[in-house]
């Protein structure tokens, strides 16, 4: 990856202000890739949303999958984990999938970065309506897992136009928003 990205994250919601959402990050050009990160939908619920989104993304934006294996496997796309769900994962199949994680701290990176990620995802780095009761990682946070890892970083966490070239600025490959893409 050569090019700083920019991702959409999908917030929780329903399918049809997803849909709507999407339609307006598409017109506008607004993102590289789109992280479904839909977590309260049944396992067939979400292949139909991202059955949904793949028809009307075509080949503006790169859709990934967030920690639904089989998924990704039969629309043949990369898979995102969370923590959570990859220290769970068997690590065999890991072999069979190009995917990336969200770590909350350097020893998470690693071990991520052990186990084959192609990236990870860092966060929080600003202040979020995410995780309004925890405290921001910040941009020192971030530089550290840059610096640590020989894979890309991606920033994750109160991410806007406002302070989008700090993330640039401290060697992350990509920033993913939520409500900030729209900003």
């Amino acid at each position: 990856m050569n090019k700083f990205e920019k991702i959409w994250v999908t917030k929780e919601g329903k399918t049809d202000e997803i849909l709507r959402d999407l339609k307006l990050v598409l017109q506008k050009n607004l993102a590289d890739k789109i992280f479904l990160r839909q977590k309260n939908l049944s396992p067939s619920e979400y292949e139909k949303l991202a059955n949904s989104v793949l028809a009307l993304a075509k080949n503006k934006c790169e859709l990934v999958i967030y920690n639904h294996a089989k998924i990704a496997t039969t629309l043949k796309l990369n898979l995102h984990f969370s923590y959570e769900n990859f220290i769970k994962f068997d690590k065999n199949e890991l072999k069979n999938f190009k995917f990336g994680v969200s770590v909350h701290s350097l020893s998470d990176a690693l071990q991520a970065q052990k186990f084959g990620a192609s990236y990870v995802m860092a966060g929080h780095i600003f202040a979020s309506l995410s995780h309004k009761s925890q405290e921001p990682r910040g941009l020192e946070f971030l530089k550290h897992i840059v610096l640590n890892l020989q894979i890309p970083v991606y920033a994750i966490g109160g991410i806007n136009s406002q302070n989008i070239e700090l993330i640039k600025s401290s060697g992350a490959k990509a920033a993913c928003m939520m409500r900030g893409i729209f900003t």
